[in-house]
C-alpha cells in the first residue's frame, strides 16, 4: 500500500507561510512523504487591463520549498473566472482549459503525479529508489 503524501499550499502572506511552515514540520514529524509546496491566491491579473496586481504579496511559497529544500510545484494566480465557474460547480480546467490558471493547474498535477511514479518506481532488490 502506498503511503499518504503531503502537499502544503500556502498564499504569499507571511502569516500562511508561517502555517505551512508548521504543516510541513509537522508531516516531517510523521514521516508523510512531501511533494512540493503550491502558492495559491498568488497575484491577479486585471480582466480589464491584464495588469498584475500582487494582492497578497508573491513568492512566499517558493521562499518556502527553498528553506525546506521542497519542490515548489508552482503559483496559482486569482482568476475571476475559476471564481464565478467554481460557484456554478463547473472546474475551469474543464470549462477553460486553455486558461493560464488551468495550465498550472495541469503543471502541479503533472509535478505531483511524477513525484508519486518516481517515489515507487523499484530496483531489482524490490527497494524504493527514492
Amino acid at each position: 500500500m502506498k503511503p499518504d503524501y503531503a502537499v502544503i499550499v500556502t498564499t504569499p502572506q507571511e502569516v500562511s507561510v508561517i502555517d505551512a511552515e508548521r504543516a510541513i514540520n509537522m508531516a516531517r514529524k510523521l514521516n508523510i512523504p512531501l511533494i512540493g509546496v503550491v502558492e495559491n491566491m498568488s497575484g491577479f491579473v486585471c480582466p480589464h487591463c491584464s495588469a498584475v496586481v500582487d494582492i497578497f504579496g508573491s513568492g512566499g511559497g517558493e521562499k518556502l520549498a527553498a528553506e525546506y529544500d521542497v519542490k515548489f510545484l508552482g503559483s496559482i494566480p486569482i482568476d475571476i473566472d475559476a471564481r464565478i465557474l467554481s460557484d456554478k460547480g463547473k472546474p475551469i480546467i474543464l470549462e477553460k482549459p486553455n486558461s493560464e490558471v488551468s495550465k498550472t493547474f495541469k503543471s502541479i498535477a503533472g509535478l505531483i503525479s511524477e513525484k508519486i511514479e518516481n517515489q515507487f518506481q523499484l530496483n531489482s532488490e524490490g527497494i524504493s529508489t527514492n
